[in-house]
């Protein structure tokens, strides 16, 4: 399977704004492995460059003046992605600028559905962490040291690495290029980007969340079950005993709590002593009694207690 993990550099947060794309980056990955696959350019952005954007990428518009404009680029580098899988961090603010720059010169944009957000998937591994590219780097021990400045191709370096681990925990080791050594390795996350969620975004592991999270739901079924079980067998049951034998018992326990109902209608709790004689209004199936006790002053007292605690006349 050919996957493209890429990343961008920006004049900026907004493409609605003016903004535009001054770099492209890009890896190819065959069956998650780099291969010696890359597609790399610099952009003129045909505007100034603000200071802020510079310094988090230090690609000044001199520097950028003679580079082509993205109309010159864009076919090689939709030939180059072809139909492929896009692996981005947060991949929304890269795909909002693509197809921004694509909907000037007239083209169809990229369909959400073809990326995959690395920055999604970490939220759903690691929920409450820090998931920008520099803290997955520092998680995995990924080495960011020969990163100076951000850049569009470094960034994709290193998210292929980070995205093998988030994938399969497997070190990225075998990459097919002599040269790959002298490739420089970003772990920071553009603070030119946004956190905003692609809504249409394509996330790899959804088969194995949807399975996880079906297991969960079948344990949760199965613990409602046994307790509703064990709940309708710990109710008595009505009718279970003779209602024409009168039964009596004596309380075998120190202390019960009982709940006094007069009128048929429990209001209190009440505390029956050891020795205590009640009568037995019916049996449960559960080993439960429901037992009936009046008062001194004529109140009616009835609750359910365990057989262990009564000691039934002979």
């Amino acid at each position: 399977m050919r996957e493209i993990v890429l990343d961008t550099e920006t004049t900026g947060l907004d493409p609605a704004k003016g903004h535009r794309i001054i770099e492209i980056g890009c890896i190819e990955l065959v069956n998650a492995i780099p291969t010696s696959g890359t597609f790399h350019v610099y952009i003129d952005p045909e505007r100034k460059m603000p200071k802020a954007a510079f310094r988090v990428h230090g690609l000044s518009a001199e520097f950028l003046s003679d580079k082509p404009v993205f109309a010159k680029i864009a076919e090689d580098f939709l030939t180059f992605i072809s139909d492929a899988k896009i692996i981005a961090h947060n991949a929304e603010f890269d795909l909002r600028f693509l197809n921004a720059e694509l909907a000037l010169l007239g083209i169809a944009p990229i369909a959400g559905e073809r990326v995959i957000d690395t920055l999604a998937l970490a939220r759903l591994k690691f929920p409450g962490a820090a998931n920008s590219l520099d803290a997955l780097c520092v998680r995995y021990e990924i080495d960011t040291s020969r990163r100076t400045k951000h850049g569009a191709l470094l960034d994709a370096e290193i998210l292929a690495e980070v995205y093998a681990k988030l994938m399969s925990g497997r070190e990225p080791d075998l990459v097919f290029d002599e040269e790959a050594d002298s490739i420089g390795i970003d772990g920071a996350e553009s603070e030119t980007k946004e956190s905003n969620l692609y809504g249409s975004i394509y996330f790899k592991k959804v088969q194995d969340n949807s399975k996880n999270i079906g297991y969960i739901c079948i344990l949760v079924l199965i613990i409602v079950v046994v307790f509703f079980k064990y709940k309708n067998e710990s109710l008595p049951a009505f009718g279970s005993l003779d209602t024409n034998a009168e039964k009596y018992a004596t309380i075998n326990t120190s202390k019960l709590n009982m709940r006094s109902c007069p009128s048929m209608e429990c209001s209190s709790l009440a505390m029956l002593s050891l020795g205590t004689r009640v009568k037995i209004i019916y049996l449960g199936n559960a080993g439960w009694s429901k037992i009936e006790h009046l008062t001194e002053d004529g109140q009616r007292q009835i609750g359910y207690v365990a057989g262990k605690f009564l000691k039934q006349d002979e």
